[in-house]
């Protein structure tokens, strides 16, 4: 409802992948902007078009991290929900915090990134999510709830 002409956000949404490093989606978003194309297919055309990460989150299924080195399916762990209200922000802020922390927040790191590497970034950033996912409000986890675990 709060996009009403869908093929101008595409177009949009196509105008500036181009311009980005990493791109963060979730599927549910996917779906609605391509709904005759897989994420797989998306992410693939998005990689080609400049992107060096994409990120789509399926949810409480996990997340798919398409590199230029690998894919990698990282599957969430079952957890009691509190609330989902900050989930898909804190994912995110989890991904650039790892990956800032990490030192693989640029051009040439995203574009040389390994699975290991993914692979650790995707879980870290589940964990954020997990964790803000367990309290009621938009709460992110404080950094002492991840230290040593990143």
């Amino acid at each position: 409802m709060l996009l009403p002409n869908r093929d101008a956000y595409v177009r949009r949404i196509e105008g500036l992948v181009p311009f980005a490093n990493l791109v963060k989606v979730s599927q549910k978003d996917l779906s609605w902007l391509f709904p005759d194309e897989s994420s797989d297919e998306v992410a693939r055309h998005w990689l080609g078009a400049r992107a060096d990460l994409i990120v789509v989150r399926i949810g409480d299924r996990g997340a798919i991290g398409y590199a230029r080195s690998s894919t990698i399916h990282f599957s969430a762990v079952p957890i009691e929900v509190a609330d989902t209200v900050d989930a898909g922000d804190a994912f995110t802020a989890g991904l650039l915090a790892h990956l800032t922390g990490k030192g693989l927040l640029s051009k040439p790191a995203l574009a040389t990134l390994s699975g290991h590497q993914l692979m650790g970034a995707l879980t870290y950033a589940n964990r954020v999510a997990v964790l803000a996912c367990t309290k009621i409000g938009a709460s992110p986890p404080p950094a002492d709830e991840l230290a040593d675990k990143g």
